[in-house]
């Protein structure tokens, strides 16, 4: 019975209220989303809710840059830049080469289908010749079949 009146409970505590103060604003190109028309119950005045998105590295521990002097904060904001722009240039590296496979595997395949068209065309000649001979063996027959009248008809 007991434990049927236990809930979970979801808002913030007066701690991570505090901790959650202390949280720097980040780079220009992050965008934050935040929501002021949430409607939270009168007996409980919790922050607003703050999302942060950002493909750019942030620390997992946010309680130290508070408490960072701003030269260490400096340092470590210019590591963070560093590492992200480690980051992208990795990402840039990965892109260019999956491009420069699909370009080499377009190539291959402009080149197979070359081969096939030249195959393609061989055949057809091929087969205009084939077509041409039969059509001479058929006239040759003809001619054999067909009675005398009829032969000046076919005679050139």
């Amino acid at each position: 019975m007991k434990d049927d009146k236990m809930e979970l409970q979801l808002l913030p505590t007066p701690h991570t209220r505090a901790t959650l103060s202390r949280v720097p604003s980040w780079s220009s190109n992050s965008i934050r989303f935040q929501s002021n028309d949430m409607q939270c119950p009168s007996d409980v005045a919790g922050p607003s809710l703050d999302l942060q998105l950002s493909n750019s590295f942030q620390p997992t521990e946010l309680e130290t840059i508070g408490h960072m002097g701003s030269t260490e904060a400096s340092k470590l904001q210019a590591d963070q830049i560093q590492i992200a722009s480690t980051t992208e240039m990795a990402h840039i590296e990965r892109i260019r080469e999956m491009t420069q496979r699909e370009m080499e595997l377009a190539q291959a395949e402009l080149l197979y289908a070359r081969n096939m068209w030249e195959r393609t065309q061989k055949e057809v000649e091929r087969v205009e010749k084939l077509k041409a001979k039969a059509t001479r063996y058929i006239d040759s027959t003809c001619k054999e079949i067909t009675c005398q009248a009829c032969r000046q008809i076919f005679r050139p």
